[in-house]
């Protein structure tokens, strides 16, 4: 994991991609125990993404 993040960091897309598809899932059910609206909750999901860049 800590690789995949230091891969990430250096500019690396596929790094990104496996961190992406690691922790969407996640990110998801977050928003929806917030029981945001679908806008909503892709906003927070696109601040969350932008954030970690």
């Amino acid at each position: 994991m800590i690789v995949l993040m230091a891969a990430a960091a250096d500019g690396d897309q596929r790094a990104w991609d496996g961190l992406i598809d690691r922790y969407r899932p996640f990110v998801q059910q977050v928003t929806r125990r917030y029981r945001l609206s679908h806008q909503e909750s892709q906003d927070v999901i696109q601040v969350v993404w932008l954030r970690l860049i």
